[in-house]
Formats: structure tokens, sequence, C-alpha cells
């Protein structure tokens, strides 16, 4: 079930930051290839200080699988808000994609939690399949939004908005499965007591 959850700990990110976040801009709103990249930035940015803001969340709230999934949540809530505001306002999307840009960066904590079920001599072929896991979810993640995107547009004649709200909502539906299976995974608390 961690390794389920491990699909999703980058793919969302690299599908909505990586692929469709730009050309979301520039085709929804016509923003020009530097307004664009200006957000695309900003969002890059809002990802590294949230893996620096993941750090000691585990040890503050004394709970791995509940940040994890407080993270999967956060980002399942942007990508509706994206969904429904679809072509609403251009700074209201680039403020809902750097936001939802703070929230992916789940790894270290779910690292941290793979580590306690193993024992430390078997951690590191633990995190190494988690991270092939989630390496492949990057691959699948890219080129199921590039077929469904493709699909909508030249198959059935989509408009150019409907086709991101599809994405935007496919990816939320991801993010939810991996979600559901990983939530009944005993919570390991890094401030367990220790044994009497």
């Amino acid at each position: 079930r961690v390794v389920i959850m491990g699909s999703c700990f980058s793919a969302p990110f690299t599908a909505i930051g990586g692929l469709w976040a730009g050309p979301y801009l520039t085709e929804v709103y016509h923003l020009g290839q530097t307004e664009a990249s200006y957000a695309l930035l900003a969002m890059m940015l809002a990802f590294n200080l949230g893996t620096v803001a993941y750090g000691p969340l585990d040890r503050w709230f004394n709970t791995r699988k509940y940040v994890v999934l407080g993270g999967v949540g956060v980002m399942v809530l942007l990508l509706l808000a994206l969904a429904v505001m679809i072509d609403v306002n251009p700074w209201l999307s680039i403020v809902l994609l750097v936001a939802f840009s703070f929230a992916p960066p789940m790894y270290p904590v779910l690292m941290a939690h793979c580590r306690g079920f193993v024992p430390a001599a078997r951690a590191g072929r633990a995190i190494t399949t988690v991270t092939m896991v989630g390496l492949g979810g990057v691959f699948a993640m890219q080129f199921g939004t590039g077929a469904v995107m493709d699909l909508l547009r030249q198959g059935y004649g989509w408009p150019v908005a409907e086709t991101y709200r599809a994405v935007f909502l496919l990816v939320a539906l991801a993010l939810l499965v991996a979600g559901a299976f990983y939530a009944p995974v005993r919570d390991i608390k890094p401030n367990a007591p220790a044994p009497l």
C-alpha cells in the first residue's frame, strides 16, 4: 500500500507543473511565453519551499501517515478548484497552481514511513522499490494525461479549456485512488514512546 502511494510522490507535480501548466496558461488564457514562464518559476519555488516545509511536520504532529494524507488532500482540493474555475481568471489559476506546487514534495515523509516497516538491513531495498515505482508513476501519468488530451481534442473535438479540466480531474482521481489504498496502512509515529 505504501508502494501504491509512492506512485504519486512525484507524478502529480511533474504532470501538472512539468507538462501541462505552461500550455494551460498559454492556450486557455493566451498568456505569452514570458508571463507563463514566471508562473512556472513561481511553481518551482513553491515546490522547493514545500520540500523544506514537509521536513519537520511529522515530528510536530507525531504522525507520518497523516502528513502524507494531508498533502494528498490539499492537492486534490486544489486540482478540483482548478477544474471548476478552469477559465475564470488567469491570476486565480496561477495562485492555485502555485499553491498546488507546495503540496506534492512528500517524498521524505513517505520514505521515513516506508522505512519503519522493514528491518534496517532491508531499508535501502524498500526505499529503492518505492522510488522506482514513483519514477514509473511519472511516466505513466504524463503518458496517460497526454493520451487523454489527444483523445478528447482530436477524437471528440472538445474545447481546449475542457480538456485541461479533464486532465486536472484525472490527476485528482489518481491521487484519491492512491490515498485510498494508503489510508489503511499503520502509522509509524516518529516520536513513539520507547518500549518499557
